[in-house]
């Protein structure tokens, strides 16, 4: 089985990336010397549907967003995994994880096959799915 040394985690809140989140942690202690890159994506398309203002959506959800980093970096921390990159950027998730992975040089991403984000998907499909046929490297979709 091949060693992953750089691997992306793709985060939303949602229960399957909790589950894909898990999965990176077993990978990585099985591998030494692992890098864990923790990246969640604030939808924008998402946020300019509320009915809300925006720059308060914003705000909430950017700040709930960096906390539940923060807390998965601490987790992984927990079980001596202590090379996490936390990324949280605004965007599509869908180009961010790809273009992310080609920049860090990322060989394995790892993303829950669905997410909390219904209307992204009802608009322009899954995000999975469109990681799995553009990312740079291997993609392990977890369900």
């Amino acid at each position: 089985m091949k060693e992953y040394k750089r691997i992306l985690i793709a985060v939303d809140g949602s229960d399957q990336s909790l589950k894909a989140f898990k999965e990176v942690l077993s990978i990585a202690r099985g591998s030494q010397n692992a890098a864990i890159y923790i990246v969640a994506v604030i939808n924008d398309v998402e946020l300019s549907t509320s009915a809300y203002s925006y720059g308060k959506v914003f705000a909430q959800e950017k700040e709930l967003t960096e906390n539940r980093v923060l807390k998965l970096v601490q987790d992984a921390r927990e079980v001596n995994i202590h090379q996490t990159v936390p990324y949280v950027i605004v965007g599509n998730p869908k180009s961010v994880i790809v273009n992310y992975a080609e920049e860090k040089a990322i060989d394995l991403i790892v993303l829950g096959a669905t997410g909390k984000g219904a209307i992204q998907r009802a608009l322009v499909g899954s995000t999975a799915a469109y990681v799995v046929n553009h990312a740079p490297c291997s993609v392990l979709v977890v369900k």
